[in-house]
């Protein structure tokens, strides 16, 4: 039987022998091309399967002994294994394929991180350095700047004290202005 593009289900009899079945149905025994590593998992499959060189091919082997569901002698008796075989790389080509996509999604996943990490970035640092510019402004002596409140958390908060601190500045040296002005007159 075959599946795939090369996979192929053959039995192994005792003696190291495949019995394999044409297009034509024909029943055809030939010598097997396995190393003895394969021939003694063939026997003993204590794995699901292993990857060894066939004829210069890397290729799958999954092997099962050939019992009877009613335990017939006979058969069970003669050591047969029912033998899938199949090229590695037709095997892994969905994992390849699927790797190949993990690493798009990664590659998409890590840019779009990047780019709502910078825009948020920008979001959180704006309302700071415009506050950070009107300070400097004050800190020249502008005291009729006003920061503009951008935000209602924190630095919407520091905006709003920091607009009134400056007015309360500004009162003050008007005041102070005013008291200079009216001893110099009296």
């Amino acid at each position: 039987s075959q599946f795939g593009e090369t996979g192929v289900i053959e039995i192994l009899l005792e003696g190291d022998q495949q019995m394999t079945v044409n297009d034509q149905g024909e029943i055809k025994v030939k010598d097997t091309a396995f190393d003895s590593e394969a021939l003694n998992y063939i026997a003993n499959p204590d794995t699901p399967f292993m990857i060894t060189e066939v004829e210069g091919t890397s290729r799958f082997l999954s092997s099962v002994l050939l019992n009877t569901f009613k335990q017939e002698r006979a058969i069970d008796q003669l050591n047969w294994s029912i033998l899938a075989t199949q090229d590695a790389d037709e095997i892994l080509a969905p994992v390849r394929d699927q790797q190949r996509v993990n690493t798009i999604l990664g590659l998409i996943v890590v840019v779009s991180a990047g780019i709502v990490a910078a825009y948020v970035g920008q979001l959180i640092a704006q309302p700071i350095t415009n506050l950070t510019n009107v300070a400097q402004e004050v800190a020249a002596g502008n005291l009729d700047i006003q920061a503009e409140i951008e935000t209602q958390d924190e630095i919407g908060v520091l905006a709003a004290s920091f607009n009134d601190m400056t007015k309360q500045l500004r009162e003050s040296i008007f005041t102070l202005e005013q008291r200079v002005t009216d001893r110099t007159q009296a």
